[in-house]
Order: C-alpha cells, then structure tokens, then sequence
C-alpha cells in the first residue's frame, strides 16, 4: 500500500510536470515569430540569421527579408545583419533600392567605421538611384576605413572610374 501511494505521488507530480511544461511550449508557440508560408519555426538569432543568409545565398531575397527582418526583431543592432538586409532590398525584383539606402544609413549611424555599409550604399547610389556624386562619395569613406583589398580594388578599378564617367556625362 506505501509503494501505491509513492507512485502516485509520483504520477501527479509527473503529470503536473507536464501540464506545465506543455502550457509554457503553447504559450510560446503563439509568440514565435513564423517562417516563410506560416509555419512556426524556433531559434534563436543566430538561427534566424544563417536562415537568411541561407536564403540569400540561394538567391530568395524575400525570404531572406524575412528571416533578416525577425532576426533584427530580436536585436535591432546587428550591422552586419542591416547591411545584408539591405542589399536583400536591393537585390528584389523588382529593387528597393530607397529602402536599401535606410538601412545602410541605420548600419552606419551604429557603427560608422563599417566599410562595407559605405561600399554597398555607394553601389545603391550609383545604380539604382543614379546619384554618382553621392556614391563616390561613400566610397571615398570606405577607402579611409581600411576595407578588405577585394572592396579596395572593385571601388578604385571599375565603381568609381564608372561614376565619374557618369557624373561628367550629367555636368
């Protein structure tokens, strides 16, 4: 009869265990950010952001929006996540290259020695919004933040030979 009441003990303390345990995953259920079509998807920021990179890579920019977008949800502060939010604008069909050049902006205002939000805000400039004065000159901030040489030499040897040439057919 005491092993009887032990185990009952135990059965109520385990079904009360899971009572709560299943109220707390619902709860939270209802809270998760979802993933592309609606489904529920977990993970933490880390996750949200190699599923936009994911997306990215494969070329789904919308859904690389997506997943970019609720990472920032979570930490409004990534640089590097803002930057590649914004070129996922960009690179949409069609572009958006006004929102592109938002993000870049919100990139640099919280880390202004970024190159590559300089790099890709001049790109954006010169394309999409054929503002070649504007580009050269994010470029020319990008050259003083010490970029990787690949950055360096696409600025010097094709973007800003290119703008020029541009802004001297609009003078």
């Amino acid at each position: 009869m005491k092993k009887l009441r032990n185990n009952q003990g135990i059965i109520i303390f385990l079904a009360l265990a899971l009572v709560v345990s299943m109220t707390a995953i619902f709860a939270g259920m209802r809270q998760m950010p979802t993933a592309p079509g609606g489904a529920v998807s977990t993970g933490n920021i880390s996750d949200w952001v190699q599923r936009g990179n994911r997306a990215y890579d494969e070329g789904n920019f919308a859904d690389a929006i997506h997943y970019y977008e609720h990472a920032l949800e979570l930490n409004p502060n990534m640089v590097g996540v803002l930057v590649d939010l914004g070129t996922s604008y960009w690179y949409l069909n069609p572009p958006l290259p006004s929102k592109a050049i938002e993000l870049y902006d919100q990139a640099i205002q919280l880390e202004p020695t970024f190159a590559n939000a300089y790099f890709n805000k001049g790109v954006v400039l010169a394309y999409g919004l054929n503002k070649p004065e504007e580009a050269i000159q994010a470029w020319d901030k990008a050259l003083t933040l010490n970029p990787p040489q690949q950055l360096v030499d696409a600025i010097n040897n094709k973007l800003m030979p290119e703008a020029k040439e541009k802004l001297s057919s609009l003078e």
